[in-house]
């Protein structure tokens, strides 16, 4: 009898968090309970992007995607004129109520957190500890490119899976982390998931080399995200009552 309490008890003390499986936790189960559109307002002609849920405050939802998803690519980057619908797994869709731009500066990680609001209950990402990455490991990337003609709203969500290739130590627009997992348009602002479920980055880029046979710019077949430790250090300059589901220990 004893023997069976002290298990109940070492049972309990290693439970996952909530929202994880109860066994192996299913990165694609999660990816997609926490991944949503990022749609553009009407007359914009853009395809759409992808953003994921981070947080949440009362009724309001708070997405993380790319400043270029969000936002119109200007001059100045604190102009946001773009984002119009957010299109969440229960296919609903919500207006967007607000938008915040990361990006203040031109050089500055590109990221931006959109607002919706919904009395409908939504799961927000468990944030890993991108710091702990290492070349090799698997990662999975959730999103929704615009393929087969499907654009905005008609667009279905796809689950990649890859494995980091490299880090950039003096990345442009946050754009530190390599890997081989693919994308297409549409897919920017997804979000990069490991093993265990947790978030560890942002997509938005396609890697681009000068061909020295042709001459021209072209795709090497490698990504490049954005690691969220950067948005996390973003986030913690400013005040804010809602905080973060964050498990920095992979393996945990």
């Amino acid at each position: 009898m004893k023997l069976y309490y002290l298990l109940l008890a070492i049972s309990f003390l290693h439970s996952p968090l909530v929202g994880f499986s109860q066994t192996t936790p299913d990165p694609a189960t999660i990816a997609q309970s926490v991944t949503v559109q990022v749609n553009p307002a009407e007359g914009f002609g853009t395809p759409g992007g992808t953003g994921v849920i981070i947080a949440k405050e009362g009724n309001t939802y708070f997405v993380l995607t790319n400043h270029h998803v969000a936002c119109l690519r200007t001059a100045e980057p604190a102009s946001c004129k773009l984002a119009g619908t957010i299109v969440t797994n229960k296919k609903q869709k919500y207006q967007v109520v607000s938008i915040e731009t990361l990006q203040a500066r031109t050089n500055e990680p590109d990221l931006a957190i959109v607002k919706f609001t919904s009395n409908d209950p939504y799961p927000v990402a468990v944030i890993g500890d991108s710091n702990q990455l290492k070349v090799g490991v698997d990662i999975f990337v959730y999103g929704f490119p615009a393929v087969g003609n499907k654009v905005a709203e008609e667009r279905d969500g796809r689950l990649t899976k890859g494995y980091i290739v490299g880090f950039d130590s003096n990345p442009k627009n946050g754009y530190g982390l390599s890997y081989d997992a693919r994308t297409w348009w549409g897919s920017s602002g997804s979000p990069l998931f490991d093993v265990d479920g947790r978030l560890i980055a942002i997509h938005g880029e396609t890697e681009t080399s000068t061909s020295p046979i042709e001459g021209k710019e072209v795709q090497t077949g490698i990504n490049k995200g954005i690691p969220i430790n950067v948005f996390k250090t973003k986030w913690g300059t400013k005040q804010r009552s809602v905080q973060l589901a964050v498990q920095n220990r992979l393996g945990q």
